[in-house]
């Protein structure tokens, strides 16, 4: 929600693009000269946005339904920053401390999922990674500079309704939940807005209710693409939702924001750790009738990055990133 320090944090990020990448301003848009916002930090080349070329699988997913690729061209793209720090097509996780289980994982990238009956209730998700054996699936949601910079987005009143449910027994577990996530919850509201300031648990929330309807109805509709698709839904037995964060790795140059960004870190983890403890029966509902484990995890890309393998060549590009 710090609007104002949109500008000098990208002004920062932008010089350190730059060193790391060796490109100048010809790169970029001038001012002006495209109807987008903050236009001089889009870049003319999507490629000079990617520490690698996109392998066409990834090409097809980013510019499926409302595409996204023109999103990869802006510097501060979380949609870019997932795909420099996973790739192309398969990952390796190493031994970790958040107990997410190391090994080789396959990924695919922005994933649509239906979260209600209602027209449009869909969510998506920024990357989905599968273990070898099917038996894990990690989600991503990445945020760049949003989760400081914006305010958290409302949740529609839909989802206060039982009847727009595909499953009677998820309504009241779901909407029980997201009621404590509103301080004033007035019926009378065509949307709603959470107590949260910089963990946007209201997706969280929608996502998981997505997700939670994509397996199910894998296991009861022959050829129904659940998660990845419907052949590794089948022995899923854990999933993990993890919010991966840009971290400003100097917030000593971003002069009077070093304290609101420091500030609003602190409070992202602590709503976090609030989120995870009301999920509790969003967690057993996923154990009763689904036999999958769910876990809520938040961390910084500097702790993913440290998770994966890389090549020394990608760790020096992704540095662009530490400003």
């Amino acid at each position: 929600m710090y609007y104002r320090a949109w500008t000098v944090v990208l002004a920062h990020i932008k010089t350190r693009f730059m060193e790391v990448t060796g490109l100048t301003e010809e790169a970029f848009y001038n001012k002006h000269e495209i109807n987008a916002v903050q236009e001089i930090y889009w870049l003319r080349r999507m490629d000079d946005n990617l520490i690698r070329k996109m392998a066409p699988v990834h090409n097809k997913e980013f510019s499926a339904g409302k595409s996204i690729l023109p999103n990869l061209h802006y510097l501060a793209s979380s949609h870019a920053m997932a795909f420099n720090m996973l790739g192309n097509e398969t990952l390796t996780v190493l031994k970790n401390p958040y107990q997410i289980p190391d090994g080789n994982y396959r990924i695919s990238y922005n994933k649509t999922f239906r979260a209600l009956k209602s027209k449009n209730a869909f969510v998506n998700m920024d990357a989905c990674l599968w273990s070898e054996d099917g038996g894990v699936c990690l989600c991503l949601e990445m945020k760049m500079l949003e989760w400081f910079v914006f305010k958290i987005n409302p949740i529609k009143d839909t989802f206060m309704k039982a009847e727009n449910y595909y499953y009677p027994d998820t309504a009241p577990v779901f909407m029980d939940v997201i009621k404590l996530l509103i301080p004033f919850l007035n019926r009378d509201e065509w949307e709603h807005f959470s107590c949260f300031q910089n963990y946007d648990g209201l997706l969280i929330m929608r996502q998981l209710l997505g997700l939670y309807n994509s397996i199910r109805m894998a296991s009861e509709y022959a050829g129904f693409g659940a998660v990845g698709d419907n052949r590794r839904s089948a022995g899923l037995k854990e999933l993990i939702l993890a919010t991966v964060y840009w971290k400003a790795s100097d917030p000593g140059c971003y002069e009077n924001y070093r304290e609101r960004i420091l500030a609003a870190e602190e409070q992202m983890k602590g709503e976090t750790r609030f989120l995870q403890e009301l999920a509790g029966p969003v967690r057993e509902l996923f154990e009763k009738e689904l036999g999958i484990r769910l876990r809520i995890v938040n961390l910084s890309n500097k702790e993913l990055l440290r998770i994966l393998e890389k090549t020394d060549e990608e760790k020096n590009l992704l540095r662009r990133y530490d400003v």
